[in-house]
């Protein structure tokens, strides 16, 4: 799966970049597959929001989006959510 990062607001870390990227390279393993996946970072008021978006090969593409102050707490809730949603597509 090919992840593209974009940082909408500066400041967001080369360190939070890499660590949004590795949660999502293990989304696989619940048994779906993707294209793509996109991870967008932007900070609102005192807050990270993580916003992911997963394109399918084949179905519409999955969403998750989280906020929080501390940006991993945002990308490992945005992550978790996602990983819910795969699950529940494995299980159809």
């Amino acid at each position: 799966m090919n992840i593209e990062i974009t940082s909408r607001s500066p400041g967001i870390p080369d360190a939070l970049r890499e660590y949004g990227e590795s949660r999502l390279s293990g989304i696989e393993r619940f048994g779906e597959e993707f294209d793509k996946g996109e991870i967008f970072l932007t900070k609102e008021h005192d807050d990270l929001v993580c916003e992911v978006v997963l394109h399918r090969f084949r179905g519409e593409a999955l969403v998750a989006r989280a906020e929080a102050k501390d940006g991993k707490a945002a990308v490992d809730a945005a992550t978790d959510r996602l990983a819910f949603q795969t699950r529940q597509l494995a299980a159809l």
